[in-house]
């Protein structure tokens, strides 16, 4: 039998804490900046390497 994580377990793990709850991870640009998507809010937000979120 095998086991898989879910996208929302996978991302549970890497989203930054005051992002909504639905947070699914995008993918990483040039800058190594973190961009995630949010249902929720409707909104992508960028999360640089020193942890800003814009």
């Amino acid at each position: 039998m095998h086991t898989y994580q879910t996208y929302s377990q996978k991302n549970a793990d890497e989203v930054p804490s005051e992002l909504p709850s639905d947070t699914l991870r995008l993918g990483v640009d040039g800058a190594s900046s973190t961009h995630y998507f949010s249902r929720i809010a409707d909104t992508i937000v960028v999360v640089g390497t020193d942890g800003a979120v814009e």
